[in-house]
């Protein structure tokens, strides 16, 4: 799924979106399965009268709208803020959200428990604040990772409020004073209301109304620190499309059609425009070699992209550029001495002698009088002790770069290196 993430300055912060979130109840994707899931409850509940039958059917219609309101939290974090059908798209993971949260929710009492066995009341009671307090962060980690196991680390859970910063405090406090606020409307609705049913209708709405708002705000506040968090969303703005990409567009509606002469001509002159672009070389000089096109025009195109990946910091890339280009032109070799050098260093790096000595061979006639030359001497006798064995070459080329630059950078190091051979010699 191809997500952008918004800037953080664009999104409206959390503590002014709360008419919002006391709103969306009542939005038509969230209050269809609302009302469904009170009227589920209050049947349950008139029809089984109590005991247990009715505590299993509470536990069943919890789980259900648990993974509703989970839903709902997920597609608020990723920026899915529109209308959501009954906002309830789960995968074979997600189903488990809500029996994770209760295993949760039981390891944190065993812990309150264990607490105040071993360390008494005061512990306990400590240890039940410091849970109250991280609970908001375990439910959006659980969101976030469908982890049991991360959603009680003290680890991913610090890291997530840390990411968030002082707002989450904020965050819980706000979903305290929902908690209280869903408690006290449920303590006094017996005395607005005298009929059964209506009462256990009425206590189904108000923490089930209660629980959206919640979890909403939480998927809100995901969404608005989705940056710190490393989370990606969706924005439903557009993004505007650059030249660039304009330009690559065309492109490929060129070569579906089969026009390949008018597809490298729109290439050349989108990189007449943008020279730096990484893309745009690529593309052109893939194209070229699928085309079979004219040496010449095969070996500028490749320079003009060594080029632009040494600019932009990513001369590594240029390896790959050389072989591919290679295969067409076995005699392929950087225009500049500099960067033949940086790629034979990254070619000897990477296991790849043949491709650094190739680079390196006949250095001085490609490139004379270029200042590298004693680095390419000093290179290649490495290559040839390390990877041919070639040292009576090695040795010679050390020799010639002492005579020559004697006041040369390199020269320390071809004096240390001659010395290893002498004494490797000697032995």
């Amino acid at each position: 799924m191809t997500t952008r993430r918004p800037t953080a300055a664009a999104i409206t912060p959390y503590w002014e979106c709360f008419p919002g979130f006391f709103a969306y109840p009542f939005r038509v994707e969230a209050l269809l399965p609302l009302i469904g899931f009170v009227l589920i409850f209050g049947a349950l509940m008139w029809l089984t009268g109590g005991g247990l039958p009715s505590t299993l059917g509470m536990l069943l219609v919890a789980v259900c709208f648990l993974r509703f309101a989970f839903s709902v939290l997920e597609r608020t974090a990723i920026g899915l803020h529109g209308e959501m059908p009954l906002a309830f798209e789960h995968d074979e993971s997600h189903r488990w959200r809500p029996y994770k949260h209760f295993a949760a929710l039981v390891l944190a009492g065993a812990a309150v428990a264990l607490a105040g066995t071993a360390l008494g009341s005061l512990a306990a009671e400590l240890l039940s604040l410091v849970l109250l307090l991280v609970w908001p962060a375990s439910i959006m980690q659980l969101t976030l990772s469908d982890s049991l196991i991360e959603s009680v680390s003290p680890e991913r859970l610090w890291g997530l409020i840390r990411d968030i910063g002082l707002p989450y405090l904020g965050l819980w406090a706000c979903l305290s004073m929902l908690g209280i606020s869903a408690s006290a409307a449920t303590y006094y609705l017996p005395r607005w209301l005298d009929n059964p049913l209506l009462i256990w209708l009425g206590v189904g709405f108000i923490y089930m109304y209660f629980t959206l708002v919640m979890y909403r705000l939480m998927g809100y506040v995901l969404y608005q620190y989705h940056d710190a968090i490393g989370l990606a969303v969706h924005d439903a703005a557009p993004t505007p499309q650059t030249p660039q990409q304009r330009a690559i567009d065309e492109v490929g509606a060129l070569l579906s059609a089969g026009n390949t002469d008018a597809a490298l001509m729109a290439l050349r002159s989108a990189l007449r425009e943008h020279a730096a672009d990484l893309t745009l070389h690529e593309r052109y000089l893939k194209l070229l070699l699928a085309t079979e096109a004219a040496d010449d025009m095969l070996r500028s195109a490749a320079n003009h992209y060594l080029a632009a990946l040494q600019h932009a910091g990513k001369p590594g890339q240029g390896l790959s550029v050389v072989e591919s280009v290679r295969l067409r032109l076995a005699d392929f070799q950087p225009a500049g001495g500099e960067l033949a050098v940086r790629l034979a260093q990254l070619a000897r790096e990477q296991h790849k002698p043949a491709l650094a000595i190739s680079l390196l061979r006949g250095f001085e006639k490609r490139y004379p009088g270029n200042a590298e030359i004693a680095s390419a001497m000093l290179l290649g006798a490495r290559i040839l002790c390390e990877h041919r064995g070639d040292d009576a070459q090695a040795r010679k080329l050390l020799q010639a770069l002492i005579a020559r630059f004697p006041q040369h950078a390199a020269r320390p190091e071809a004096e240390k290196l001659l010395q290893v051979l002498d004494r490797l010699a000697t032995q």
